[in-house]
């Protein structure tokens, strides 16, 4: 995951997960806290992708000295979510402000049978 633009990282300094799923939850764990919340998918088109509404999100609430700010700034940017993009083996989030997350979506492992 990376974020882009404005005054956000530019890269985490910890794992970020995220994880949609079919229900319209989502769930993530922030680099200090387990998160989850709600999503949208619109159906609109904008310049930045598919139309997407996040949240709202809440959060386990342990302190985290080190990773505090950065998971801050990461669940405000995903909670203002607005678009949402896949190229290849990425996805692109962005925000009411051109902020954008980018994730490496994993491969699927191809199931084998015996």
């Amino acid at each position: 995951m990376t974020i882009q633009d404005g005054s956000a990282l530019l890269k985490p300094t910890t794992d970020i997960l995220l994880t949609f799923n079919p229900d319209g939850s989502l769930t993530g764990y922030g680099g200090c806290n387990n998160y989850f919340g709600s999503y949208t998918l619109t159906g609109t088109t904008t310049m930045f992708g598919n139309g997407i509404t996040v949240g709202p999100l809440a959060s386990t609430k342990k302190y985290c000295e080190i990773y505090g700010q950065q998971e801050t700034t990461y669940l405000t940017i995903l909670q203002d979510t607005k678009a949402y993009s896949v190229n290849i083996n990425k996805l692109t989030l962005t925000d009411k402000s051109n902020n954008a997350l980018v994730y490496e979506v994993p491969s699927a492992v191809p199931k084998t049978t015996m």
